[in-house]
Order: C-alpha cells, then structure tokens, then sequence
C-alpha cells in the first residue's frame, strides 16, 4: 500500500510540476476538464453503481485531501458505498467517504456532506 501511495504521489507531483509551468494562477483548464469529463460519466438517475461511487470518491479524495493519497472501496452497506482513506505520502489512515447510493451524495466525518456533484469542479 505505501509503494503505492508513494507512486501516486510522485505522479501527482511530476503533474502539478508541468502543469505549473503552464498556468500562472488557479487550476489547470485542462485538469479542469477532467473532472467535468468524470462528473459527466455519472447518472443520478439511475442511483449510484460501483463504477459511479468509485469516481466521485476519487474526485472527492482529491478535492478536500490532495493528490497524495486515495480512497479504496471496502463494499456497499446500508446503502452506502464505503471507502477507507490513505493520506500523504506514508499513507496515514484517513476518515472514511461514504457514497449515497441512491442519490451520490458524498459525506466524510469531520468534512460538509456533498449534495451537489458540481461543487467538486474546481
């Protein structure tokens, strides 16, 4: 799990790194675009499927904890899916992120619940 962590974040950093050099301030148009491109892979309508969990935890992880780190699923409860975390470089545990299957809402403890997907485009 820490060669990992480890591998993500020195992907993450050679990332910021050329993506730095390209934009003066605020966040890269095109990793921008990614996120919206991953938002969009998701249908409310239907309820939330692995596939769907998957990416707004990881969008999620990201928005509030970084690039350094993930979130893992463990399985689906009481219909949530359930992700336990691993945060920086050593990869600490972190707090769990829980995905609504029903309605993709994101909670997290100690974190505002995310009712609203777009609020996790930066």
């Amino acid at each position: 799990m820490v060669a990992v962590v480890l591998a993500v974040c020195a992907s993450a950093l050679v990332a910021v790194q050329l993506f730095s050099s390209r934009v003066d301030s605020g966040i890269d148009p095109e990793y921008r675009a990614m996120v919206k491109q991953k938002l969009a892979s998701v249908n409310m309508s239907d309820g939330i499927d692995e596939r769907e969990a998957i990416v707004l935890a990881h969008l999620y992880f990201e928005n509030r904890f970084g690039a350094c780190g993930g979130a893992r699923l463990v399985g689906k409860t009481n219909e949530l899916w359930q992700f336990e975390t691993a945060i920086g470089i050593a990869g600490a545990p972190g707090p769990w992120i829980y995905v609504a299957a029903k309605n993709g809402w994101i909670t997290c403890d100690g974190e505002p619940t995310v009712k609203d997907l777009k609020s996790l485009i930066p």
